[in-house]
């Protein structure tokens, strides 16, 4: 069991890797090749893949970018991802195959809000065409194109026989169901009716776990670090939330432990900060390092009033220009890191 990555319709124009938790925090290029930031973190610069086509048969260039930048940020269309580019000042097509984003300020965000998604690309001919209702037809340039959605019965993607990645993908159609009853889609996959669910039902997981691991099991149960958290969002514009000491006050009175150990059956890991790949640092032969999942020694532990301090920014690469005191009282960033973090 297992979660399709997103953006089979749209590829992103941008994605982070996968893998190691150093891979995860990683960005990879997938509708574009290369960018380079200008000195002031004003100024990105994209160069385009050549030769991608949306799944209506038009071109994937700058102007497509643009197009879909300025549909974003036009306040007669209710784009729900307005707010994610907010700092983009303007999109300059340079040439078909180069595109400039400016920014109002250095936004070092940027990249990851262009991996989810802000930066799936959609044919700028068939959004015009269907305007609002363009949800119900999606055009993009990922590797499976929209077939049919049935309400409340299923999702239909076909193959994009024209994607860039030549031999990809390897199937030629992909079926969504919504099965909402926990029992109902466990049984349809041990029955074969399905071959992936990605909702495994908690209380089951570790049920299942033992039964995948049996000779001779049916299914396999595939598990991966935190790629979504829950957190609670409060508006410290105006009162109550104003007031640091009773947002302290309600941070003790909930325990993660037992929500990560009860709630979520053992599933869920503490963080310190909204980034499920942002990970506190560990002790390895006496020294702090980060890009693991747990603390091993107590002492290390730090307050926490301190937490966000200690955990290094996504934007970070692990111990790649970043120095991790040995007590671990602090992080304290290198002037590299600090270069990293201005974009």
């Amino acid at each position: 069991m297992l979660t399709p990555s997103m953006g089979f319709c749209c590829t992103p124009f941008t994605e982070t890797g996968s893998g190691s938790p150093a891979a995860s925090r990683r960005v990879g290029a997938t509708s574009m090749t290369s960018w380079t930031i200008s000195p002031d973190g004003r100024t990105v610069t994209f160069k385009l893949r050549q030769g991608v086509k949306f799944h209506d048969g038009t071109s994937f260039n700058a102007d497509a970018v643009k197009a879909n930048f300025d549909r974003m940020q036009d306040p007669k269309f209710p784009s729900v991802r307005r707010t994610e580019i907010r700092p983009v000042e303007k999109v300059v097509a340079v040439d078909p195959s180069t595109v400039q984003i400016v920014l109002e300020r250095p936004y070092s965000p940027l990249l990851y809000v262009l991996t989810d998604r802000a930066g799936m690309m959609v044919s700028p001919a068939a959004a015009q065409q269907e305007g609002v209702n363009f949800a119900q037809h999606p055009v993009g340039t990922g590797p499976f194109a929209f077939g049919e959605r049935v309400p409340q019965d299923h999702i239909t993607l076909e193959r994009n026989p024209s994607y860039w990645l030549s031999g990809e993908p390897y199937l030629d159609r992909i079926i969504y169901r919504p099965i909402t009853d926990d029992n109902a889609r466990v049984a349809n996959l041990k029955s074969g009716d399905v071959d992936i669910i990605n909702l495994v039902p908690l209380p089951q997981a570790r049920a299942l776990a033992q039964e995948a691991a049996q000779p001779g099991a049916r299914f396999r149960l595939l598990e991966h670090g935190a790629f979504a958290w829950t957190g609670i969002s409060l508006n410290v514009t105006k009162p109550p939330f104003d007031n640091k000491l009773l947002r302290q006050a309600l941070a003790a009175t909930i325990d993660q432990a037992v929500i990560a150990n009860v709630v979520l059956q053992g599933r869920g890991t503490r963080r310190t900060r909204p980034s499920p790949t942002a990970r506190p640092p560990t002790i390895r032969r006496g020294r702090c390092r980060p890009g693991t999942s747990r603390w091993r020694r107590r002492s290390c532990r730090p307050p926490a009033s301190q937490a966000d301090s200690v955990s290094p920014s996504p934007s970070f690469r692990g111990s790649s220009g970043s120095r991790w005191p040995r007590r671990c009282r602090r992080w304290r960033p290198t002037q590299a890191s600090r270069r990293r973090s201005r974009f």
